[in-house]
């Protein structure tokens, strides 16, 4: 899909069940990721999913709803390192976080993304077919 002056249009997170499309301005391309754990901010945490994430930045779901423009950490189960960021949207429980990371931590949360991204990859056995019995 283009957008204005022959940019690419994406769906984005926030675009569930609307046709409308935006015009992607981001540094880094996000990466739909299996990932699970906190966002952190003024002594409280939730419990959060991510659904796209960059070294940049994420959208995340949450079990409670974040106030837009809050500064706090987003820590993943695996990733050493607290990632300190801000809310740049929210929208009941989904939130969109912009990180705040040197090149240095910037490139190894890009390396932990790429990791995660190839294990979610992974094609896992089916499951036996049950045995119905003869009649079925």
């Amino acid at each position: 899909m283009a957008g204005p002056q022959g940019q690419i249009a994406t769906m984005d997170v926030m675009d569930r069940g609307e046709t409308a499309a935006r015009v992607e301005q981001r540094r880094s391309p996000r990466v739909a990721v299996p990932l699970s754990g906190r966002w952190m901010a003024e002594g409280r945490w939730v419990h959060m999913m991510v659904e796209t994430i960059s070294a940049h930045g994420a959208a995340i779901t949450t079990l409670a709803p974040l106030p837009s423009d809050s500064r706090g950490r987003l820590v993943l189960e695996g990733f050493p390192l607290a990632i300190p960021g801000e809310v740049r949207w929210a929208n009941g429980t989904m939130a969109g976080l912009a990180f705040h990371l040197d090149s240095t931590e910037a490139a190894h949360l890009s390396d932990y993304i790429a990791r995660q991204a190839r294990l979610s990859s992974i094609p896992l056995p089916l499951p036996p077919e049950p045995n119905l019995g003869p009649n079925l």
